[in-house]
């Protein structure tokens, strides 16, 4: 058992290499074959380099390059050298100044942020969401219908509504409920917050409403009621139940599509989460100056920052999952037992 653990432990390790790896390879790969054809100028936006010769690389040069930041990455990680990067300071004389830094000593802030911001939103959206779900067992009609759509909702439609709806009340009443958006003098919380606990808090009420209403039908749920067994007694012990079981093989999904969500979430709302790290290697800041290239490093280009990247997302992931996990276990100690 402990080796077929081990196997899966390493397998899991090299896939977020790999992945790791995908975004340069593919680059290399699409770009390289046609930077000869390419103006000059478009590859100095997109590669920051004037001479598209040195982006030339063949298929079989792009796979051994990607194997080889793999295994320098492994080797490097008892030296300390895979969790840092080159951070850009400044030209000197067209020759880029940079220092070495610690990736999650830079991170650490960051990753708190988007770690906390999580873990409160999908802890809350567990419980309100179970307890919402519970009450709303028997509505139907509109009810229902508005669970339906609000659960294919996107996350980012749901944060440019809460934004317009903050600046139209603002316009109306010169009071201003929340930030739409983090700046150098205020951070957004309560909109990145209420964005991020949306969409699981929907999606576990119907879950639960659905579930709990044909938990109500059957023959044990008529017996208890037939005993005189109060309401409470009866959620608590027989439908509680056997609707935290169902809620439990979902915490994984949920916890997947919340980290994903975050993502976007903190990119719109500017947050000071790990993806402020992550977005000035996403979007490649595009113009013909050098030194717009190289404010932040690059995650297509230092193949570290890409997985300590995915590590941080997967550990935030992990925590997510984990307070989910133990509020369903405090749950059902408090209210699902004999």
């Amino acid at each position: 058992m402990w080796i077929r653990r081990i196997l899966i432990l390493i397998g899991f390790v090299f896939g977020v290499l790999l992945i790791a790896a995908l975004p340069r390879l593919l680059e290399m790969l699409l770009f390289s074959s046609s930077s000869s054809t390419m103006p000059k100028e478009y590859n100095v936006l997109i590669f920051g380099t004037l001479d598209p010769s040195t982006l030339k690389v063949s298929t079989p040069e792009a796979f051994r390059s990607i194997f080889d930041d793999i295994f320098g990455y492994v080797k490097g990680i008892l030296t300390g050298e895979s969790f840092t990067y080159k951070h850009f300071l400044y030209f000197n004389q067209n020759e880029e100044v940079s220092e070495t830094r610690n990736f999650f000593i830079e991170t650490r802030p960051l990753i708190v942020y988007s770690a906390v911001n999580m873990v409160f939103a999908s802890v809350l959206a567990l419980l309100l969401g179970t307890l919402i779900g519970l009450l709303l067992a028997r509505s139907r009609g509109w009810i229902k219908n508005a669970l339906e759509f609000l659960v294919i909702i996107p996350d980012f439609a749901t944060a440019f509504f809460l934004q317009l709806l903050v600046v139209f009340l603002y316009t109306r009443t010169d009071i201003l409920i929340a930030e739409v958006a983090t700046t150098s003098i205020d951070t957004a919380y309560l909109l990145p917050f209420l964005t991020l606990f949306c969409l699981p808090f929907v999606y576990i009420v119907r879950m639960v409403s659905s579930h709990t209403y044909k938990v109500l039908s059957e023959d044990y749920i008529l017996t208890a009621k037939s005993k005189g067994l109060k309401k409470r007694t009866i959620y608590a012990q027989h439908i509680l139940r056997n609707i935290l079981p169902l809620i439990k093989a979902d915490l994984f999904r949920i916890a997947s599509i919340m980290t994903g969500n975050m993502i976007i979430i903190e990119y719109l709302f500017n947050s000071p989460g790990i993806t402020r790290f992550l977005a000035p290697g996403l979007d490649r800041n595009l113009g013909y100056v050098p030194d717009l290239f190289h404010q932040k490093p690059n995650l297509f280009d230092q193949y570290p920052i890409m997985v300590n990247s995915l590590w941080s997302l997967i550990l935030i992931f992990f925590l997510t999952y984990g307070a989910m996990r133990l509020t369903i276990t405090g749950l059902e100690r408090r209210f699902a037992h004999d």
